[in-house]
């Protein structure tokens, strides 16, 4: 028995840090999935504090759509704004949106096609479609 919980310890001890936040993204992301939010909450916010971009945008999506937690698109605005910074085209594309339906922040077209311009820049199709369907119909914003 002993033997047992030594090399438990020993396990535990010799995981790294990125392998356990991996078990916890995984976890999150499967609990997410199965539309158990508050499980998915309880792994991505350690993650999320720590600068997981994928977590950040998923606690914006949460929190877009109030899925374990009370509808609160100014969260959502934060987290989102938290991943984009890092690159993650989803928040990004996330941001634009944002701008674009007044979901938070005011309405804002310069900032949403400039939003959709980073994401697009990195082949998310949805964004590229965004920008283009803002530029069909405010002219101004793409022209120079």
């Amino acid at each position: 028995m002993f033997k047992k919980s030594l090399m438990a310890i020993t396990l535990v001890a010799s995981l790294s840090l990125p392998a356990i936040a991996e078990v916890s993204a995984i976890k999150g992301y499967q609990a997410y999935e199965k539309e158990d939010y508050i499980l998915a909450l309880r792994n991505f916010r350690p993650l999320a504090e720590k600068g997981d971009h994928y977590a950040q945008y998923t606690l914006g999506v949460m929190h877009a759509m109030g899925q374990g937690v009370k509808r609160n698109d100014k969260k959502a605005f934060q987290f989102y704004m938290l991943s984009a910074e890092q690159g993650f085209d989803d928040a990004q594309f996330a941001l634009g949106k944002m701008y674009k339906h007044a979901r938070g922040v005011p309405r804002d077209y310069n900032l949403a096609a400039a939003w959709f311009k980073k994401a697009a820049k990195q082949g998310h199709g949805k964004a590229s479609n965004a920008l283009q369907e803002l530029c069909e119909y405010r002219k101004w914003i793409c022209e120079g």
